[in-house]
């Protein structure tokens, strides 16, 4: 009977470790095509380019020269009036260009493009972040599957060797049917298991816009939590990263650009003009050219006003952008300590935990068959084991989600 216990342990290693190596796991660099195929199919992302690509368009689309005018006019009088002084009158009139005005509107149009495409670039980087956790989620599910497909296989063992001992005299058959019980049970929990993992499948392929029922590869986690970046350096980089933050900071750029237009307006427009007079029996009559010039000055309390409207709010959005990075600040230190934290209890978990409770587990079972230990015993320290192996790889996942938080929040690759 003991060396029948002893192969099933064999089996059950064997089996951990074939799972183990065929799943592919999620490296760096298979998260980081996940997020650039969430980026190109995402349509919140065609959205926002198609917006920077209008922003664009608006840069060229600022003149500086305004549509000439052209005139044509009759006179109505008596033969003799019209052929001394004409009766038909060409006029052209073409404003100036007002270079200061060409130059203020460009840059606020250049600077809401840059606002655009930074918006583009937050957008693409939320569609990655959807897409990577929910393959960590996806991973994580693999994971749940394969350690309830492992639990059911060892309860099965179990429920042969109890009926190995049944048939002793002094066997009972209680125990037997307790493990069916068991059985039926951790076949439901894994059904369920598949069941979750299939949901989180389809979730994924609805993010990266492909059919629902696409099928997945087997994915694993790492084996253990990586390294987690220094807050300090995390919040230093918000100022060079954050696309949110960037976007505000363009629109500060807008702000600045909109008190420069407004005080270009302030300035005096000017035109030429030019008028030929003709008569409609063939003969011309004379020709005048003539400046004109707007007199801004009886609206200067309403010039003044744009201009104090511009400038308080360049001034508001100049402090939405310092309380922006503020709160990006608390996000991200938040996003760091969830990461470390999670590192730090998936390596304990890992270091000292699980080789503690795998050690309770083989002892329990081991004075299982010696008849020592009572099978609800062994059944508990199954339960905490598996519950302990789940803890630690919940663990690698939630650092794993907290990177990915991250990488939107302050992004290493442009």
């Amino acid at each position: 009977m003991n060396s029948r216990f002893i192969f099933t342990g064999v089996l059950l290693l064997g089996a951990i470790h074939a799972r183990a190596e065929s799943p592919r796991v999620l490296t760096d660099s298979y998260l980081a095509d996940l997020r650039q195929q969430a980026a190109r199919q995402h349509p919140k992302v065609a959205a926002a380019q198609a917006r920077a690509q209008a922003a664009g368009a608006g840069v060229r689309a600022v003149r500086l020269w305004e549509d000439p005018e052209l005139g044509l006019g009759f006179t109505f009088a008596d033969r003799e009036m019209r052929r001394d002084d004409g009766d038909v009158r060409v006029s052209f009139s073409q404003p100036l260009p007002r270079r200061a005005v060409f130059q203020a509107e460009r840059a606020k149009a250049a600077a809401e493009a840059s606002t655009k495409r930074a918006e583009t670039r937050d957008a693409a980087l939320m569609a990655g972040r959807e897409a990577a956790t929910t393959a960590v989620e996806l991973a994580l599910a693999d994971e749940v599957v394969a350690f309830q497909s492992i639990q059911l296989d060892w309860t099965g063992k179990m429920a042969t060797n109890a009926r190995d001992k049944a048939l002793d005299p002094s066997g009972s058959a209680i125990e037997g049917l307790r493990l069916e019980g068991e059985l039926a049970r951790e076949r439901q929990m894994l059904e369920s298991a598949r069941r979750n993992r299939l949901g989180i499948a389809r979730r994924l392929n609805v993010i990266l816009g492909k059919p629902l029922d696409s099928p997945w590869p087997e994915l694993r986690l790492p084996g253990r939590a990586g390294p987690t970046p220094v807050a300090a350096g995390e919040v230093a980089r918000i100022s060079r990263r954050n696309p949110t933050y960037l976007a505000k900071v363009r629109e500060i750029d807008v702000a600045a650009a909109g008190v420069s237009v407004a005080e270009a307006e302030r300035k005096p427009a000017f035109a030429v003009e030019v008028e030929a007079n003709f008569y409609s029996g063939g003969d011309f009559r004379d020709t005048m050219v003539g400046f004109k010039m707007s007199l801004p000055w009886f609206n200067e309390p309403v010039y003044r006003a744009r201009i104090d409207q511009a400038d308080r709010l360049a001034v508001a959005t100049a402090k939405d952008a310092e309380a922006l990075k503020r709160e990006l600040a608390g996000k991200v230190v938040a996003t760091v300590t969830e990461a470390e934290n999670s590192a730090r209890e998936a390596r304990t978990f890992e270091s000292d935990v699980l080789p503690a409770m795998e050690k309770a587990a083989d002892a329990t079972e081991t004075a299982w068959i010696g008849s020592k230990a009572l099978l609800s015993e062994v059944l508990e320290a199954r339960r905490a084991l598996l519950t302990t192996r789940l803890e630690q790889r919940r663990a690698v996942a939630a650092q794993l989600a907290a990177l990915e938080e991250l990488e939107t929040l302050v992004p290493r690759q442009r």
